[in-house]
């Protein structure tokens, strides 16, 4: 492909990802989601309807498609003040701009208010007592992980692995958006390739976030024992036996990734 071709597929592609969402689907998808809870997979149309329902009134357009400013600014006077919920407003950013187990668990808790008949695109929890959790996700929480984890044959795995991730937030440079950053690498290169960073907070926040990640896919009925196993082994050994422990999890890790590899 020459270098004129490769510039004009960039263009439109840079028109495709700029291009205004249509009016039409917008309210469409907010619709569905004041009924039933659900946003769009996709991430700027999903944006669209959480700015709607935090708006609380509708752009008025004439009929040329221009937006009628008086009316708009009128609706805007007549909406009801919207009372403060630092939960619901923490579900809608996880839900939007969250990743994995995050998102799933905030899309889960809107999706299951609305099926018990609540509006999510108003407060729901501002009188509740649910809190904003000081560490984790907001949907996690209120779904009552991650002490939901510590199911049979591993309580006690679990129980020990929350009192380390306790520990473990407190080590944590919160607000460090760099060391997050790094340590969202290691995380993918742990469950890609097995490697473990030489950091030593930041493999421990690596084996933590596995060992939660294992404990959740046995939640869900997934048989990962071996994996759940060699991680609690890893967590409780020291020094020269803490470094074979932490092999046979690599091991353990690697071994998956084959067999999903040529299951694929």
């Amino acid at each position: 492909m020459n270098s004129a071709t490769k510039k004009r597929l960039s263009r439109i592609a840079d028109t495709i990802g700029t291009a205004p969402i249509p009016r039409e689907v917008v309210l469409a998808a907010f619709h569905r989601f004041r009924e039933t809870g659900e946003l769009p997979d996709d991430q700027p149309l999903a944006q669209k309807v959480i700015d709607r329902a935090r708006a609380g009134f509708d752009v008025v357009y004439t009929s040329d498609g221009r937006v009628e400013w008086g009316a708009t600014m009128e609706a805007a006077r007549n909406a009801p003040k919207r009372a403060d919920d630092l939960v619901l407003d923490a579900l809608y950013l996880e839900a939007v701009d969250g990743t994995g187990l995050v998102r799933w668990a905030a899309r889960h808790v809107l999706s299951t208010f609305a099926a018990l008949g609540h509006d999510v695109t108003q407060p729901v929890f501002h009188d509740s007592l649910i809190e904003v959790p000081k560490y984790g996700g907001v949907g996690m929480h209120c779904l009552g992980f991650p002490e939901r984890l510590a199911r049979p044959p591993y309580e006690e795995q679990a129980r020990r692995l929350l009192t380390r991730l306790g520990r473990l937030r407190e080590r944590v440079p919160q607000g460090d958006r760099r060391w997050f950053d790094a340590f969202d690498m290691a995380t993918e290169d742990f469950a890609m390739f097995g490697t473990v960073p030489d950091d030593e907070l930041t493999r421990d926040a690596v084996l933590v976030d596995a060992e939660l990640h294992a404990l959740m896919r046995h939640f869900i009925g997934e048989d990962v024992g071996d994996l759940v196993l060699a991680l609690g082994a890893a967590a409780q050994a020291e020094g020269i036996e803490q470094q074979a422990a932490i092999a046979k999890v690599q091991a353990v890790v690697r071994a998956q990734g084959r067999r999903l590899h040529e299951s694929a």
